[in-house]
């Protein structure tokens, strides 16, 4: 029976490590943040009104384009987290499984192989079947690249905040300032910069991330076709 115990340790482990990473991922857009959107969607929406084809104005669609686009951010980047250290989790059990799976076949050899005749070459598949496996798990991370999706979309969604924060500030200091007649020009004025701002940032973005993803993929290509040539 303690050799059972022996076999869940690293099990036991692993579940408790996946509930804690996923407790701390899983926590809700911290209220800092959701109030400063909350604040900048009422400052955009101050001055709303109808054009005069009685079509929907253009900052009222980039406005909702917006929100889904910080939406969406915010989620991938949760998203591709848990899957980086849930994999990541993953291949920790499989190697720490190593010690005890060496102990459970060594100590009860007689129970495992039966009349069989003991081999070292048991031990061997014991050690490397984990390790190639957990070699392959990893190597899987890195052509889905979670870590470098996560790290991507959290600047993008942290850089998305700070923006808002930026007009906040800028039209909040420069209103105090303004007659009541150009507060509505100023808001005009900022919100045509943010627009144009976000679009180029989008755009560079974009493309950043595309060319690290191709570059990924070429060195994965690369580190394999050197493997095969070593052969």
């Amino acid at each position: 029976m303690i050799y059972a115990f022996y076999l869940l340790i690293p099990f036991v482990l692993a579940l408790v490590i996946v509930f804690v990473t996923l407790h701390y991922n899983s926590r809700e857009i911290e209220p800092i943040v959701a109030e400063v959107f909350s604040i900048f969607k009422t400052i955009w929406e101050s001055d709303k009104m109808k054009s005069e084809d009685g079509k929907e104005p253009f900052d009222t669609v980039f406005l909702r384009l917006f929100e889904k686009a910080y939406a969406s951010e915010g989620l991938y980047a949760v998203e591709f987290k848990n899957k980086y250290f849930l994999y990541k989790t993953l291949i920790l059990l499989i190697v720490a499984s190593i010690p005890f799976l060496i102990l459970f076949l060594v100590t009860k050899k007689a129970f495992i192989l039966g009349n069989n005749e003991w081999n070292e070459i048991y031990l061997y598949i014991v050690i490397i079947v984990p390790i190639i496996l957990a070699f392959l798990l990893n190597k899987y991370v890195d052509v889905k690249q979670y870590r470098q999706l996560w790290i991507q979309h959290t600047k993008i969604k942290y850089h998305l905040e700070w923006r808002m924060m930026e007009l906040i500030k800028d039209y909040e200091m420069q209103k105090a300032t303004a007659n009541p007649e150009e507060t509505d020009k100023l808001l005009t004025s900022l919100k045509t910069s943010f627009i144009i701002d976000m679009c180029e940032y989008w755009h560079t973005s974009t493309s950043e991330l595309s060319e690290k993803v191709m570059a990924k993929e070429e060195n994965l290509f690369q580190e394999i076709g050197n493997m095969l040539s070593n052969k």
